[in-house]
């Protein structure tokens, strides 16, 4: 998880990866009538999915650094990723 952590999260590269794939599919939705999706929700979500696993690598790192146990019922509030702002429903 350390060296997943490392090379993915903290190098920037799922950024650049979560960049790249919008940059690659936006252009489809916008000229698709027939999309499931609008382009604003569509980059809504992506920047919804984009914050939710800076998150969760910001906890999982916490986690491995020992600043957060890696028990649900160990952790204390003040120590835990606060990702109260992240609403599911932005995915949709």
């Amino acid at each position: 998880m350390d060296k997943f952590l490392k090379t993915y999260f903290e190098s920037g590269e799922f950024e650049r990866e979560i960049d790249s794939l919008q940059e690659l599919l936006l252009p489809y939705i916008e000229k698709d009538p027939t999309s499931f999706t609008s382009p604003e929700r569509f980059t809504s979500s992506v920047t919804t999915l984009r914050t939710f696993c800076l998150l969760r690598a910001e906890s999982i790192r916490r986690q491995l650094d020992g600043k957060l146990s890696t028990e649900t019922e160990r952790q204390k509030p003040e120590e835990q990723v606060d990702a109260s702002a992240v609403s599911i429903e932005d995915l949709s």
